[in-house]
């Protein structure tokens, strides 16, 4: 495996590794080729690769002068990962390890690769709003890099994930046009219940088991359509018969927290046991599902709103990477409107039209509500 680094890259990783002289390889070499540069955002170091046959882009992101040490090894775990995240079967990830060798540290190949480079540098900064401050494995922004469509020459335009598909379906000795067969994306059916005294409101999703809680929770967000200002936590209860109770606050029973790296230091997490606690971003669902078929999702630690997950079905032959709502009932209560207390409230004074606060009521809600959606148009916003 070649990896092919700007200077500024090799400023940091010459007193580590050795360079060779860059030599010519063939196409079917360049799939165990990559590129590599080093930027910053946000004060914090990024590193990115990308492959030289079919432009897949991986990231890395607060990277740390150990990592420079072992820069082969993060390269191949980068790859594994984004490759199990991405879907790609066992088997081709297993045989592309088998074929890439070790890694060889050269300087960049030809200017063209070097544009190559400069473009997926301003993919990435298009692309940061899926970059999460707490991960090191940017598994989001992998995500949306691979997902967008680029040109490969004249009336040539795929995305990278399909043009790594295609490669490792060829590299498995299987036609190009199968390469469908190289995805095997275990999928996990949740269905996510927000608890009330009266209504039934729940969202189905379908959701690959390689995301993390974060692309959990923004999911969540979107598809109950609530507002991203507030805290959130999901936690693992020792006394599952009280999950769906809309009174029962599980302060001391909480088996495991996971919460996002910015709450860690927090008062809320002050006396809680560090070993309980997990950071969502560096948390995968297989992590915890199945073998805890439940788990509490708590919006806005104010409001308090408990949301019960369960996992409905594990799916094999999925070969969506990303989530998509499959059902709904009802809908969410005002943002802001006081809990379950101040939700009746509310209810109360809009089913009364002689009520003297309900012209101010419905104004008020007016903005906090969730909107009116078709489930095609929330699952072309996950």
């Amino acid at each position: 495996m070649y990896l092919h680094c700007t200077k500024k890259l090799q400023d940091k990783l010459n007193i580590y590794h050795p360079f060779t002289q860059t030599i010519d390889y063939n196409e079917e070499e360049a799939l165990y080729s990559w590129h590599a540069n080093i930027t910053t955002i946000n004060r914090r170091q990024l590193l990115f690769f990308v492959n030289d046959a079919t432009r897949y882009t991986i990231v890395i992101y607060q990277v740390k002068a150990k990592d420079f040490k072992t820069m082969d090894h993060l390269l191949k775990a980068a790859i594994h990962r984004a490759f199990e995240e991405e879907g790609y079967s066992q088997d081709c990830i297993t045989t592309y390890f088998e074929h890439c060798g070790d890694v060889i540290f050269q300087n960049t190949a030809n200017r063209n690769m070097v544009n190559r480079l400069n473009a997926a540098s301003k993919s990435i900064n298009f692309c940061l709003d899926e970059l999460k401050e707490d991960a090191f494995f940017q598994s989001d922004l992998n995500q949306a890099l691979t997902s967008e469509v680029i040109s490969f020459g004249p009336c040539d335009y795929q995305t990278p994930k399909v043009r790594m598909a295609k490669a490792l379906c060829k590299m498995m000795n299987h036609p190009e046009e199968d390469y469908q067969q190289c995805y095997t994306i275990e999928a996990y059916q949740l269905r996510i219940q927000l608890q009330l005294h009266q209504e039934e409101v729940y969202r189905t999703i379908l959701i690959p088991s390689s995301s993390s809680f974060t692309r959990l929770h923004e999911t969540i967000i979107k598809v109950f359509d609530w507002f991203h200002y507030h805290q959130h936590e999901f936690s693992v209860l020792n006394n599952d018969s009280q999950l769906n109770n809309p009174d029962y606050v599980p302060i001391k029973d909480k088996q495991f927290i996971l919460v996002n790296d910015d709450l860690i230091e927090s008062d809320s997490y002050f006396d809680v046991d560090e070993n309980k606690l997990l950071i969502e971003s560096n948390t995968r669902l297989k992590d915890i599902f199945p073998h805890h078929k439940q788990l509490l999702y708590l919006y806005d630690f104010g409001d308090y709103w408990k949301h019960t997950i369960t996992l409905e079905k594990v799916i094999t032959d999925n070969h969506a990477s990303r989530p998509q709502l499959l059902d709904r009932k009802g809908k969410r209560p005002p943002v802001d409107v006081g809990g379950l207390a101040g939700y009746e409230e509310y209810l109360k004074v809009i089913s009364n039209p002689d009520d003297e606060d309900y012209e101010s009521m419905l104004t008020w809600a007016e903005s906090l509500l969730e909107r009116d959606r078709t489930i095609d148009e929330i699952n072309r916003n996950l």
